[in-house]
């Protein structure tokens, strides 16, 4: 729905009422070719990286354009809570999507834009209606970590075998206990196979 209204906006050429309120004045909505494969699901904007033989990908939500041709991401997210957190995982994944769209050869602008939904609970119910505060969080961008964070991803990913748990400072690790839990399923379904 949030899309669809920014879409109406973005025909127009005008900026979305909750962007203006929240002070910015020298940008456009994004509107080139490439925008709507960009926050498609299934195409979304990629990176490939010869080196690594490997691709980075995403769906943004939205995209603003400023007067000097640099982009900045925006991100719808919805709340119940009574306070908006920006969590680490949101930072990231906008810092990731600036990456990939400077890899792909874009200008980025050093900020990146959360629009909250906020949910208003109304004392007296919900009477068939669900009201929301919006709010705009502007955010640095670092991607500094990204491209690393990439290659030592991909470089986990291609080993025979998951990391021991002492590459996790001897911590447990959900992930790894669920492979070795699916490799002895396994190992016991070709054993019932064999009998």
């Amino acid at each position: 729905m949030v899309k669809r209204e920014f879409d109406g906006y973005r025909q127009k050429g005008e900026l979305p009422p909750v962007l203006v309120n929240a002070g910015i004045s020298n940008a456009k909505l994004y509107n080139g070719d490439n925008f709507y494969d960009w926050r498609n699901n299934f195409k979304g904007v990629s990176y490939f990286d010869e080196g690594l033989n490997a691709v980075l990908y995403g769906a943004v939500d939205d995209v603003l354009e400023f007067s000097d041709g640099s982009l900045a991401v925006i991100d719808y997210k919805s709340s119940g809570s009574k306070e908006i957190t920006i969590y680490d995982d949101y930072q990231k994944q906008m810092d990731v999507y600036n990456w990939i769209l400077k890899q792909n050869g874009y200008e980025m602008y050093p900020s990146a834009f959360f629009v909250f939904y906020q949910v208003q609970k109304d004392e007296n119910g919900f009477n068939n209606v669900l009201r929301f505060k919006e709010q705009v969080r502007q955010v640095k961008v670092n991607m500094e970590w990204v491209g690393p964070a990439f290659e030592a991803a991909v470089e986990l990913a291609r080993q025979d075998s998951p990391p021991h748990e002492s590459g996790n400072n001897n911590k447990h690790c959900d992930h790894c206990h669920f492979v070795d839990r699916i490799a002895e399923i396994q190992k016991l379904s070709s054993e019932d196979v064999n009998i």
